[in-house]
């Protein structure tokens, strides 16, 4: 069922005194979690490992630099070399993940970004985007015309309303500036 957590692999190690999970080899997971909609399955991750730690409610994801590691996350999908998923005590909220190397993910309908390292606390609302140089990628569509623009910078923050509608962006840190151009298509702003 869709509340059932469901794991493949090629092989699956479990430690039933911890609680532990190592699997290696083409990982798919299904992990039902309350905040994070998926459709109408639960979140599914994929990867060449997976290490869950019962003890820190923490499952890692593992690909690699041609094979990246995949989530559906709570705006859409999160691509990057590693994964790493902090679950509640109880198991059914994702509160927080970092994705990192590699990084491409949805954080809105309208944005995607790419850079070195993600890290969203998902309880605050908050996306903080560190890349050398971190990017965004904005879509608009007015009069059935679609545009979209990059905006470049060292780091950006991105937070969600407690509406969850729309988000606010503050882009660069102190003493760096950010640059924002209009791109020629929006073939940038899929995640592939």
């Amino acid at each position: 069922g869709k509340d059932l957590t469901r794991i493949q692999a090629g092989k699956i190690s479990v430690d039933d005194t911890a609680g532990d999970l190592s699997a290696d080899g083409a990982v798919v997971t299904f992990l039902p979690m309350a905040n994070v909609a998926s459709g109408n399955d639960p979140p599914k991750a994929s990867a060449a490992k997976l290490r869950y730690s019962d003890a820190s409610h923490r499952a890692v994801y593992t690909g690699t630099a041609t094979d990246l590691a995949q989530f559906s996350g709570p705006d859409g999908v999160v691509k990057a070399v590693t994964i790493d998923l902090t679950l509640s005590a109880e198991g059914n909220e994702l509160v927080r993940m970092i994705a990192d190397a590699s990084v491409s993910a949805r954080v809105s309908a309208e944005q995607t970004v790419r850079g070195d390292r993600l890290d969203n606390d998902v309880k605050a609302g908050r996306y903080l985007l560190d890349g050398r140089p971190a990017k965004l990628i904005q879509k608009k569509i007015e009069n059935a015309v679609e545009s979209c623009t990059l905006t470049q910078g060292l780091q950006m923050t991105f937070t969600k309303p407690a509406n969850g509608v729309g988000k606010e962006v503050s882009i660069g840190t102190a003493g760096t500036g950010a640059q924002t151009m209009s791109l020629p298509t929006c073939q940038d702003w899929i995640i592939k």
